[in-house]
């Protein structure tokens, strides 16, 4: 400590020996020992560092005179201090002369004499300037680094020690639902094998498998790092739903096939096409030379004429699938297209006992209004030919934010297990040409959609295209 004192008096001694080492022992920074007219006794040499002043300017000197832009308050908790009530405060704004602000941790004290009386006070201050500024930067980088996690679009959860969620930004909680404390495990089947391979604190990514908050399984990418900074968080992992990458990449994987079906379809339509004309009109002309001669050659005109229209129908859909895919442009809404198609199929559909119903909603994409109506036609065509002697046909329409979905279902004869319906010419049906589908297929491909069937409930079949939604 710096002695103040120069006059030859005994005012430190009068100080007791256990508040100076009450002083020593819990002097958090700066110690100004002040006398009960609040002269400067003694002071610590940080307390010079802290305030910018030499032991000169304080020598024998008040110290409301040496700071004289000290506010009323300290002024107030000196004078409470001289009447014996200590105070302390933490981090609390001191304004200089000059105008800048520093931040103090103080402690003020009396000390008493020998006699019980109280001498002066005690200062006891640290300058927390920097740590302040420190945190405050930090809690400004805290809050902008919540921000971006709260509007990014991954799914961010913060992973504890024992492998829980411990925190999950906006996207988690619409990804996975309101899960903290679930194990990670619950979310992302494969953590532990993941995790045990990213000890080293790289980032790591990984195509997975996660379970939504409804408890579906979907494709994820996730990218996680494990974290060894004496916090409670263990790694930090960022979930990517990657459904949407794996339709697009089933799209362009349908497309490719379908556009090397329809280069096939087009060789033999062309091939098949001028024959199959000669054979129509030479019938026509047999029909009109031997018709009516007897039952048996009538038996095999009828014969001959639905084996060219079977070749015909056939020719026709080699020649639709053979077309180059267009570039769908229109808005169009899907739930009035189904009910167009509804409307000209009535007479077809009551004729094979079929009974009609429908959920339409709005249900708006960029596409092809024809082509959409083909898709419609087609599917409730199959729909029609899977029951037999009749039965029940749904379509409905409705979207999510960035999808539009057409839903067909039957309670037909069902599809055999691995069976695909969309392979060419692959049918069940005896009359099938087992084109209608893939048709299907490479329209619903050429709009950046995919087409779906799975068992319906109680028999038959569910179809479900998806298409990105119109904006």
């Amino acid at each position: 400590m710096e002695s103040l004192i120069d006059d030859g008096t005994d005012a430190l001694d009068a100080i007791p020996a256990a508040d100076l080492r009450l002083l020593v022992e819990h002097t958090p920074a700066a110690v100004a020992v002040l006398d009960d007219e609040l002269r400067y006794l003694v002071v610590s040499r940080r307390w010079l560092e802290d305030y910018r002043v030499s032991a000169d300017e304080l020598r024998g000197r008040r110290h409301w005179d040496v700071f004289p832009d000290l506010l009323e308050r300290w002024r107030d908790v000196h004078r409470r201090a001289l009447r014996g009530e200590p105070s302390c405060g933490d981090e609390e704004p001191y304004v200089r002369a000059d105008g800048r602000t520093d931040w103090v941790r103080w402690a003020c004290r009396p000390w008493h004499r020998r006699d019980g009386s109280i001498g002066g006070i005690v200062l006891l201050t640290e300058v927390v300037t920097e740590r302040r500024l420190a945190r405050v930067a930090a809690d400004a980088s805290l809050a902008r680094l919540e921000r971006l996690l709260e509007t990014t679009q991954d799914a961010v959860l913060f992973v504890d020690r024992d492998g829980f969620v411990s925190r999950m930004n906006a996207a988690a909680r619409e990804l996975f639902g309101e899960r903290i404390a679930a194990p990670m495990t619950e979310l992302l089947p494969q953590w532990h094998s993941d995790i045990s391979v990213g000890r080293d604190r790289r980032p790591l990514t990984r195509a997975t498998m996660a379970r939504g908050a409804t408890g579906k399984p979907f494709a994820a990418e996730v990218t996680w790092t494990t974290l060894d900074d004496g916090d409670d968080v263990r790694a930090i992992a960022f979930v990517r739903d990657a459904t949407e990458r794996e339709r697009r990449h089933q799209s362009a994987v349908t497309s490719e096939r379908l556009a090397t079906l329809g280069r096939a379809a087009a060789m033999f339509a062309h091939e098949v096409a001028n024959p199959l004309t000669g054979m129509s009109l030479q019938l026509q002309v047999l029909g009109e030379t031997i018709a009516g001669q007897s039952t048996e050659i009538d038996a095999a005109l009828d014969a001959l004429r639905s084996g060219v229209g079977d070749l015909t129908t056939l020719l026709k859909e080699f020649r639709e699938l053979s077309r180059p895919a267009t570039t769908p442009h229109d808005r169009v809404a899907v739930d009035h297209v189904v009910d167009r198609v509804l409307q000209a199929q009535a007479l077809p559909l009551q004729r094979a006992n079929v009974d009609v119903a429908r959920t339409l909603t709005p249900a708006w994409v960029i596409g092809d209004a024809s082509k959409l109506a083909q898709v419609v036609l087609n599917l409730c065509r199959n729909a029609a030919e899977a029951m037999h002697s009749g039965g029940n046909l749904v379509l409905e329409t409705r979207t999510d934010e960035r999808r539009a979905y057409l839903v067909v279902r039957d309670d037909g004869c069902g599809i055999p297990p691995g069976f695909d319906p969309f392979a060419l010419f692959a049918t069940t049906k005896a009359k099938g040409t087992g084109l209608g589908l893939p048709i299907v297929a490479q329209i619903v491909a050429a709009h950046g959609g995919t087409i779906e069937h799975a068992p319906a409930e109680g028999g038959g079949t569910v179809f479900t295209v998806s298409l990105p939604a119109a904006i």
